[in-house]
């Protein structure tokens, strides 16, 4: 089940999938291209929740299993990007920190929280999906491209040390 966070402890089983995922990169195993300390944060998870736009799925059990967080802003590196589809800034969604725990890969729930993000797009009035990740992660790209997102272009990290670029995908609903 997908649904609006609802409490800290929601927030805070986001956090622990960022931490699952870190260490699932320190073990080689995992490509977010993310950096712990750096980003995601707590403070990440908890600026959407107070946004009221973080969403969680649960397990059969009701343990919060994978996250993400929808709206219309758009990251300063998208300016960059050549999109083919256009709309107003209120009929684009954007989708962030799109997260699944490292134990729960493999068993579609990208997919299902990405027809959830397009059923939510529409049901809000969007035209169009927007999403990003990095360069480096080789199956979230191929997972969007699958799904009939069309490749845009590449932007500079600005607000990550080091050189990190990410790819950025639309998809026209």
């Amino acid at each position: 089940m997908i649904r609006k966070a609802n409490s800290q402890s929601d927030v805070n089983a986001v956090n622990d999938i960022y931490q699952a995922i870190f260490a699932a990169e320190l073990a080689g195993v995992n490509y977010t291209g993310w950096r712990e300390g750096w980003y995601p944060l707590l403070s990440d998870a908890q600026e959407h929740f107070d946004h009221d736009n973080l969403f969680v799925m649960e397990n059969e059990e009701g343990k919060i299993i994978a996250s993400v967080a929808l709206d219309n802003d758009q990251t300063d590196g998208y300016r960059d990007i050549a999109w083919e589809f256009e709309a107003l800034p209120e009929e684009i969604l954007v989708i962030h920190l799109l997260v699944v725990h490292p134990e729960e890969q493999g068993k579609g729930i990208s997919r299902k929280i990405l027809d959830f993000s397009e059923d939510f797009g529409r049901e809000n009035g969007c035209k169009i999906v927007r999403i990003d990740t990095a360069t480096q992660n080789i199956p979230a790209q191929k997972a969007y491209s699958g799904y009939g997102y069309l490749e845009r272009g590449a932007f500079e990290s600005r607000w990550e040390p080091g050189e990190t670029y990410y790819v950025c995908y639309e998809k026209e609903l």
